[in-house]
């Protein structure tokens, strides 16, 4: 599947930085769960693998920055992280589109 190509990006991400934390390592596991499903949401939007991943590892990244990550119920991350990852694959199109003067 496709998103095998993210997979193993959010352990990258922070196990990449010394002496990770319980925070962090709870932040990994959050941003694993959703990693499909931010995937498959810019894969529905843009059609086109390359540029869904690009958005999946944006939406990733930037999740992986709300420093309140840990105390947000699993609805209420579900329904963030979606919205998330529907606003970067957007905003990839767009980059595309820009880049193609159209």
């Amino acid at each position: 599947m496709s998103a095998k190509k993210t997979c193993g990006y959010v352990v990258f991400m922070f196990n990449s930085k010394p002496n990770g934390s319980e925070r962090l390592k709870h932040v990994v596991q959050t941003l694993r769960r959703y990693e499909e499903y931010g995937y498959s949401i810019a894969y529905f939007i843009l059609q086109d693998e390359e540029l869904a991943v690009h958005a999946a590892k944006a939406a990733l990244l930037e999740a992986g920055r709300d420093r309140e990550l840990a105390g947000k119920s699993d609805s209420v991350l579900r329904a963030s992280f979606g919205k998330l990852a529907m606003r970067k694959a957007l905003e990839t199109k767009r980059s595309q589109l820009i880049s193609l003067n159209i």
